[in-house]
């Protein structure tokens, strides 16, 4: 919680450097949430997604990245209310569009599924 509220102290206190007049208003955040994938998805829950829905309340927009599978996340960053994502390779889509079926999403595609695909057409022909 101290380095989250330090992140916002901090965008607010920069943001009057460039200007006292300077809106951030709507405040746009988002952050990489990587590291959630070393905890379970009820550790998440537990220990981290509190912290996390203090400072997605901070913002009107929410931008939410999560680098590998999403799947066992779904569910739980329901509470954050994104306005975007960013899901891991190998993901289910289609569970993905179950939890958050109107927000804007991208999808990273691993190169080496690209490249089994690449292979698996060729060996049909």
């Amino acid at each position: 919680m101290m380095i989250a509220k330090t992140e916002i102290r901090l965008i607010y206190e920069y943001s009057s450097l460039i200007d006292e007049n300077y809106s951030i208003s709507p405040l746009g955040l988002g952050y990489g949430n990587c590291p959630a994938v070393m905890f379970s998805p009820e550790l998440y829950k537990k220990v981290v997604l509190p912290v996390d829905l203090w400072y997605r309340q901070q913002g009107k927009y929410f931008s939410l990245h999560h680098c590998g599978v999403f799947d066992d996340y779904a569910e739980v960053y329901t509470a954050l209310f994104p306005t975007s994502l960013d899901i891991g390779g190998l993901s289910d889509y289609c569970k993905v569009r179950k939890y958050f079926p109107d927000t804007t999403c991208s999808y990273i595609i691993n190169p080496e599924s690209i490249e089994m695909m690449y292979f698996f057409m060729h060996d049909l022909a």
